[in-house]
């Protein structure tokens, strides 16, 4: 950064309401009073409701200045321990997703390769998902519709929940509209058409909207919508490899329906495999938000009756979002799907990474390098965890093994390969999701090591069965305890 490069005293947010409000109140959380934020929300902004998801505790909802709470009383929140995944192997099979703690080891060695050295020294190696089962307990709490938090300094089981709060994404903009539209310096609905660069071609000097305005700030931030589309983006049109999520092209909004007073308990989030599609059902305090992901020549057509509103699915990802004074976030920077709220989780991650490195200069060369570099290591870890079901996915219909069959990228390729041959987990930088979770969807999904443990030995099993019982006991007394769901 140069010496003589001055302090950005404007900045503006352009996009669709979902985005715009988020950014605009963690910038208004953490920049000084005298800097003026203008937000540009699209005309044409989509209202259709939209699941989005997080850990209770994310540190996205603290820089946004919102409490779990928020999302409950005002962005129909409600918590869960995951997500319940059925028909990815065949119809009927089943797995639940948690987030959680890493479980204890038995004499250094992990659970789950006890039960592997179990299930081989019977000739089951199949089994080994049913033998590790009990041995989850988020997902068995799950399950059982418990709900749960973990105590500071807490021993017992409870220190391994994580619960989700599954939330509104439109409701959570209207209420940080309301707390905040009047004490920005400029909120406009516009429809920006055309852009000025500065002198050096780089920097972006002014948006003009439709209507005439012209929108003059030292920093620009698109987080979809028009403005997105009207963008030169050679600069940042280097894009990642997505993996099994190209094979997708259409996402269907079906209409909400409002939850019985019977079902308000049922608080589960669900990922259905179909012959040719992914339903996503969340159940939110008071309806139910269904999206579905559409395999290429899938079951796209559906009665107006069934479905609110449908767009091009579009996977791809750039790699450079910051280009001189212009930052792409949320869509407009990549599109990895609203499977597993994947979109939202890498809006949250980029919305915190830029707050680290506000308030800059204008001459912001060091702060996009770093930005940049996250943004692609928080893709790769969104692309690479949530392609992991389709991977492993068995269903034998055409679609499902062109998306199993879809190129596995080299970070992925490398977990598969060392879980494979012996049950060993590889950890990178910028882990979004726990080691624990890695693990238990790789077997959940199918995949049996080859070999295991060394230290897992068959003959000691006798001797390490008691503790594992107790295990089992203590987990089985605390989900008795935990509150139901709702």
């Amino acid at each position: 950064m140069t010496s003589d490069a001055s302090p950005l005293t404007s900045i503006s947010v352009f996009g669709e309401a979902a985005a715009v409000w988020p950014v605009a109140a963690m910038l208004h959380a953490s920049l000084p009073d005298n800097f003026r934020i203008t937000v540009v929300e699209d005309a044409e902004s989509n209202v259709s409701s939209q699941a989005a998801a997080l850990p209770y505790e994310h540190p996205f909802l603290a820089a946004i200045g919102v409490l779990p709470q928020d999302l409950i009383d005002h962005c129909g929140g409600v918590y869960a321990l995951g997500t319940e995944f059925q028909n990815w192997q065949t119809d009927g099979s089943q797995f639940f997703m948690a987030q959680s703690g890493d479980l204890p080891l038995i004499n250094g060695v992990p659970i789950y390769q006890w039960m592997l050295s179990a299930a081989r020294m019977r000739g089951q190696a199949a089994r080994l998902a049913e033998f590790y089962a009990p041995f989850r307990f988020c997902a068995q709490a799950g399950l059982a519709g418990k709900i749960g938090f973990p105590d500071e300094g807490d021993q017992t089981p409870r220190a391994m929940l994580a619960p989700v709060i599954h939330f509104d994404r439109h409701k959570l903009s209207d209420f940080l509209k309301a707390r905040l539209k009047d004490q920005l310096k400029a909120v406009i609905v516009g429809r920006p058409v055309s852009i000025s660069r500065g002198p050096d071609a780089e920097a972006v000097a002014s948006v003009r909207l439709e209507d005439g305005q012209s929108v003059d700030t030292d920093f620009f931030i698109v987080v979809s919508g028009k403005l997105s589309e009207v963008l030169d983006n050679k600069a940042a049109a280097a894009t990642l490899p997505l993996g099994a999520a190209d094979a997708f092209d259409l996402v269907v909004n079906m209409k909400s329906a409002a939850k019985s007073r019977e079902a308000r308990a049922d608080s589960i989030s669900l990922a259905k495999a179909a012959p040719e599609s992914v339903i996503m059902q969340t159940s939110l305090k008071d309806v139910v938000l269904t999206e579905k992901l559409v395999l290429p020549g899938g079951d796209a057509d559906m009665s107006a009756d069934e479905a609110e509103s449908s767009r091009a699915f579009n996977t791809g990802a750039l790699a450079e979002p910051w280009t001189g004074n212009c930052l792409r976030l949320g869509l407009a920077s990549a599109c990895l799907g609203p499977f597993m709220a994947a979109d939202f989780r890498l809006f949250s991650e980029q919305c915190l990474a830029l707050g680290n490195l506000l308030p800059a200069r204008t001459d912001m060369h060091v702060e996009a390098a770093a930005f940049n570099l996250k943004h692609c290591e928080v893709v790769e870890e969104l692309r690479d965890f949530t392609s992991l079901p389709f991977h492993l996915s068995t269903r034998p219909e055409e679609v499902w093994a062109d998306a199993r069959s879809a190129e596995v990228t080299d970070s992925l390729k490398l977990r598969l390969e060392q879980f494979r041959s012996r049950g060993r987990f590889v950890p990178y930088e910028a882990e979004i999701f726990d080691r624990q979770n890695w693990i238990d969807t790789m077997i959940g999904c199918g995949v049996v090591p080859e070999r295991a443990d060394p230290f897992a030995r068959p003959e000691d099993l006798p001797y390490v069965g008691p503790a594992l019982q107790s295990i089992i006991s203590e987990f089985g007394r605390t989900i008795s305890q935990l509150p139901a769901r709702g």
